[in-house]
């Protein structure tokens, strides 16, 4: 007995052999189908902010509306408090102090606390720094060589009796 059963496939009785190129063209067609809903999708995306963008630039702010209604509530208030401070000047005086309160120019350590300042004379004449001697300032001009050498000859010429 023969267990090939007239079967010629090497796939076996439950398997068939796979046929790639339809298995490629069915990657290819849902990979193109994904590209073209992503696509889709952020062009829906882009025509909804527009649409937002347009609404609210026509309506305006929630928030600028609400803060205007605030301020033309305060602002209607504005006169009467002008006319309440003047008819009585000691709205304008500081509130009495709470307390328990420490004033911190006064709670300052005496050690933080500058000694104020006190002028005193010198003690004695000041003294001035003493000059340089003449040879001192003739050493001191002979800086180069060459000058050295010069000084040198004219010293020798001083010493020779004519």
């Amino acid at each position: 007995m023969s267990s090939d059963h007239g079967h010629h496939d090497p796939g076996g009785h439950e398997l068939e052999a796979i046929n790639t190129g339809m298995l490629f063209k069915l990657l290819l067609s849902l990979g193109g189908l994904a590209l073209l809903l992503s696509i889709g999708v952020v062009q829906w995306f882009y025509s909804q902010r527009a649409e937002l963008q347009e609404k609210h630039a026509a309506d305006g702010s929630y928030r600028l509306r609400e803060y205007q209604a605030h301020m033309s509530e305060e602002l209607a208030e504005l006169p009467k408090t002008v006319a309440a401070v003047k008819a009585d000047l000691s709205m304008l005086k500081a509130a009495p102090v709470y307390p328990g309160w420490v004033n911190p120019d006064m709670a300052a350590t005496p050690a933080a606390v500058a000694a104020p300042a006190t002028h005193e004379e010198p003690v004695g004449e000041i003294e001035k720094a003493p000059e340089p001697e003449a040879e001192e300032a003739d050493d001191a001009k002979a800086e180069t060589p060459d000058d050295a050498k010069a000084e040198k000859a004219d010293d020798a010429k001083a010493e020779k009796p004519e």
